[in-house]
């Protein structure tokens, strides 16, 4: 993708929150200048809208001007949001400002095959550690207010669940749903550890947020480190919040280690496991370049019969840079050995185009998805430009470059040039083996893509 995008996009949606411009809310009337000004200048700058995407983009911004002197804040926002969502593609995003000024609950939620649980609190409300949410308010259940949610989300369903699942801790959204009469407090039904049900009150709670908090929001709800299990509960920092993995001793090393890329040798697999977090630099220009040189210099001396790929949670970024690693993964495996690669709801973006350009040198025999369905879909515009609303501040972006990872884009003009350059075009981007965590697997410890491949080896 072109840096201008990554500026964009890990910038801006990467973190789908960004500094606000303004330093107070705005007045009806200035939502009112936001919302004509997004119908003048994105609507009428996406060209790649069609007909009946933009009637609905204009109708839709239409009411809520006509509303503005009655929309809280939430309500401003997340009509954004919905306008932005008009043509489903993920890229094309509103990166909003004043999430970063909401307020969030003392909780934290991770969406599992089996619900809604969840799995990090404030000190002050850790009976509720890996409680699982039933409903939200009154009557409302956690598989409807999560739908309710998705609903302000564009991208395929998998992306969906990975975002709504974060915004379900902003009690203005929640208020902006219906979900709560009142954005500083909200009603959560919750089944405890111990399997008593109980109904309680949340406050909204205003701290500082870290930045990888949006850049990888997952990160903050399900990743942990050993020494943030052993910091002081006390602390301020919501990293040291009680987690329901700080009595694991065994985690997953995506879980537990905090480097972006690591690599290791797995006898058990006659494998080489590479973890390659985001298709990004880390620091100083290059960096990335230099961790993918070293991780392939150790594939070379080890010469492994297999390759385990992981790119859970990999949100894309630059997919230029993986080039040479795409090249070279499958001629530093056996010609007859696997290729696994681990995708779940936020594998996306550039991290496909990644395994489009392996297949391309390795064959599809070769390869094998294993995990949940990816967060993107296999045909999607990226590269593009955004405005910036006015007064909130927000980025509105829209996408105008296009990639088919599943017919090619290297005899269509209209793809983007990188991508007219790379990719061929895998098909349909499925896993093979399929994976679908609960939330007793997450909080045993248990790696199920792995124990998967193991499966498939024998």
């Amino acid at each position: 993708m072109q840096i201008r995008l990554l500026a964009i996009f890990f910038g801006l949606l990467g973190c789908f929150t960004c500094a606000l411009a303004a330093e107070h809310d705005p007045t009806p009337a200035q939502m009112r200048e936001d919302l004509e000004f997004m119908k003048t200048e994105w609507v009428g700058g996406n060209k790649w809208l069609t007909p009946s995407e933009r009637k609905s983009a204009v109708n839709q911004l239409d009411d809520l001007i006509a509303r503005a002197d009655e929309l809280s804040v939430g309500e401003f926002v997340m009509g954004i949001m919905k306008v932005n969502a008009v043509q489903n593609n993920a890229h094309t995003l509103a990166a909003l400002g004043y999430m970063e000024t909401f307020d969030r609950l003392p909780l934290r939620f991770w969406r599992f095959s089996d619900g809604l649980y969840v799995v990090k609190t404030h000190p002050d409300y850790t009976k509720y550690l890996g409680a699982k949410v039933e409903f939200f308010g009154g009557d409302v259940t956690a598989d409807d207010a999560f739908s309710m949610m998705k609903e302000y989300v564009a991208g395929n369903d998998s992306w969906k669940t990975y975002l709504a699942t974060v915004w379900l801790d902003r009690p203005d959204m929640l208020h902006a749903l219906g979900l709560t009469r009142d954005p500083g407090r909200v009603y959560l039904t919750l089944r405890l550890q111990d399997g008593s049900g109980e109904r309680a009150a949340f406050p909204a709670v205003s701290e500082a947020v870290r930045e990888y908090v949006y850049l990888q929001p997952w990160k903050e709800a399900i990743h942990r480190t050993k020494s943030e299990s052993e910091a002081e509960p006390e602390s301020p920092d919501r990293a040291y919040w009680p987690h329901v993995l700080d009595p694991v001793e065994e985690r997953p090393a995506y879980l537990s280690r905090d480097d972006r890329i690591f690599y290791e040798l797995m006898p058990e697999f006659q494998a080489a496991y590479m973890r390659v977090e985001r298709i990004s630099n880390f620091g100083e220009p290059g960096s990335l370049e230099l961790a993918l040189f070293d991780l392939m210099e150790s594939l070379s001396e080890d010469e492994p019969q297999n390759a385990i790929l992981d790119l859970r949670y990999n949100q894309g970024g630059n997919f230029l840079q993986m080039v040479g690693f795409s090249q070279a993964l499958p001629k530093f495996t056996s010609d007859d050995g696997k290729i696994f690669i681990l995708v779940n709801r936020a594998t996306f973006s550039a991290a496909l185009v990644t395994i489009d350009m392996i297949v391309k040198h390795a064959g599809r025999h070769r390869v094998v998805l294993v995990g949940e369905p990816v967060g993107d879909f296999p045909q999607f515009r990226s590269e593009g430009d955004h405005v910036i609303l006015p007064h909130s501040g927000i980025y509105a972006v829209y996408s105008t470059g296009r990639h088919d990872l599943v017919d090619g884009c290297e005899e269509n003009e209209e793809c983007w040039w990188g991508a007219r350059v790379f990719e061929t075009g895998m098909g349909a981007i499925e896993p093979d083996i399929r994976i679908k965590e609960a939330y007793a697997d997450y909080v045993s410890g248990r790696d199920l893509y792995l124990e998967a491949i193991a499966r498939a080896l024998k």
